[in-house]
């Protein structure tokens, strides 16, 4: 009898689960819309002092967890790291000619160029958001996956750019420095 009793009660609770739960969460859609006039401010963010470009990478809980680097057109960099339920920040004043260059290989790489990450993902994959804060307009956002680079030479090129001042900002206790040529 108490074999029945649970097996009574545990068949109901599995096809509940099995019929009642969504499967994996939706993710917002990979990019809102391409706009060359983003392309643009980048090539001139030193002139757009509240303009945000942001590049988060990682998982909480793997290796250096997620690290969220923050560039702002007034030269204001920072890296935010969570790891473990713990937040580590980190800030730096970018030159003005750092700056520039910044924007321009982002732009040079096509930032915001509309992009697609397909499945299944490799187990070790960790999400990459890439996205553009103008100071007026609507946002660009592209959600992706790290092993995406291996397909995309301008994502690479970003996510290497991102490593560097990561780098940079935190004066080598994140990221790693820039490759040479």
């Amino acid at each position: 009898m108490a074999r029945v009793a649970r097996w009574g009660v545990l068949v109901p609770i599995a096809l509940g689960l099995a019929g009642g739960c969504p499967g994996p969460a939706a993710r917002p859609p990979d990019s809102i819309q391409e706009r060359p006039d983003l392309d643009r401010l980048l090539r001139d963010l030193v002139h757009h002092p509240t303009a945000t470009v942001t590049i988060q990478q990682g998982t909480e809980h793997v290796r250096d967890g997620v690290v969220t680097l923050i560039v702002r057109g007034d030269g204001n960099a920072t890296v935010e790291q969570l790891r473990s339920g713990v937040t580590h920040r980190f800030t730096k004043a970018l030159a003005a000619d750092r700056l520039a260059a910044v924007g321009g290989a982002l732009a040079d790489h096509h930032l915001t160029r509309a992009r697609t990450s397909t499945l299944p993902r490799p187990s070790i994959d960790s999400p990459v958001v890439l996205r553009l804060d103008p100071e007026r307009g609507a946002p660009f956002r592209a959600d992706l996956w790290s092993t995406d680079r291996g397909q995309d030479r301008d994502l690479d090129a970003i996510l290497e750019l991102a490593d560097a001042l990561v780098h940079e900002v935190t004066a080598g206790a994140l990221g790693r420095p820039a490759r040479a040529p």
